[in-house]
């Protein structure tokens, strides 16, 4: 019990954050385009790229973001056909957005930071990679689907910095190039303004809802993905590992990261995607809200009994 109330008082800053976008957008009318806009085009890829410059790379480590990027991809698909079976109006393509992503970013790697050594978090941010490429291809297609064409679509995801800004920053690591120590405190800054801009986007989202009506039925469905089915699958992935394939042998710690990435509350950047496409923002900033509220009691819960 101790743990879990310390690791609640821990987690409080990051409800603070959208407590100030959610006053930003009401009393001064903050646009929320404009900074998921900043976040997607400018934050997003810098962090990604210094991410993907600095970690230290073992072959095994390499199938985490893999398993991660096809655990995204089976869920988004299994909530996609049940979910369309429901709705025809877009709102099948925000839950299975949902389902496939997690906010591992904004709202976990504080959690890492708090959990994990630095070599750990590294590895972390290499598993958040996955979430991330399902995030800006796979699963930025589906929920632009909710409103644009195919080719509208892929237009647009491939208009997405991130991916070569991940790519780019692989490279450079592989090459031995080391940004200078001056860039790199300018890296620790950003990383700062992804974590903040990144939880206060709920808020800011939050202050243009006109009326909390809340449809239950879309609720359940948006939070089962994160709640049950996520945290399932990953236990049962790990069990397999444990017990048949081996691969994260003599790196346990792993799993818990696993554990981590799956347990987060839903994704900020499903109200990101959801504003720049227009596909049911309102709804969407509503689910996450209550997904993050619900968070403050299961991820310490979840934590204290799993890692």
């Amino acid at each position: 019990m101790q743990i879990f109330l310390s690791f609640c008082l821990k987690i409080w800053p990051l409800y603070i954050y959208i407590i100030m976008g959610y006053f930003g957008g009401r009393l001064f009318k903050i646009d929320r385009q404009s900074i998921a806009s900043l976040l997607f085009y400018f934050i997003v890829p810098f962090v990604f790229f210094n991410v993907a410059l600095n970690v230290k790379i073992q072959p095994c480590y390499l199938f985490l973001p893999l398993i991660c990027f096809i655990l995204c991809i089976s869920l988004c698909f299994i909530y996609l056909y049940f979910a369309g079976k429901l709705w025809k109006d877009g709102k099948a393509n925000l839950i299975a957005f949902a389902a496939g992503t997690g906010n591992t970013g904004y709202f976990g790697f504080p959690l890492a930071l708090m959990l994990f050594d630095e070599h750990q978090v590294g590895i972390y941010m290499l598993g958040n990679i996955g979430f991330s490429l399902y995030d800006y291809t796979v699963g930025a297609y589906i929920i632009t689907r909710g409103t644009y064409t195919k080719k509208q679509a892929l237009h647009k995801v491939m208009r997405l910095p991130m991916i070569y800004a991940f790519i780019l920053g692989l490279t450079l690591n592989y090459l031995g190039f080391k940004l200078p120590s001056e860039v790199s405190h300018f890296a620790q800054h950003l990383r700062g303004a992804y974590i903040v801009l990144g939880m206060m986007i709920i808020g800011l989202a939050l202050a243009n809802l006109e009326a909390y009506k809340i449809d239950y039925k879309f609720l359940a469905c948006f939070l089962s993905a994160k709640f049950l089915a996520a945290p399932m699958i990953v236990l049962s992935i790990i069990t397999l590992d444990q017990n048949v394939m081996h691969i994260f042998e003599g790196n346990e710690f792993i799993y818990k990261i696993m554990i981590l990435l799956s347990i987060v509350p839903p994704a900020a950047n499903t109200v990101v995607f959801a504003t720049l496409n227009k596909c049911h923002p309102e709804q969407a900033a509503a689910a996450v809200l209550a997904g993050t509220v619900l968070g403050m009691v299961y991820v310490p819960a979840m934590v204290t009994w799993l890692i």
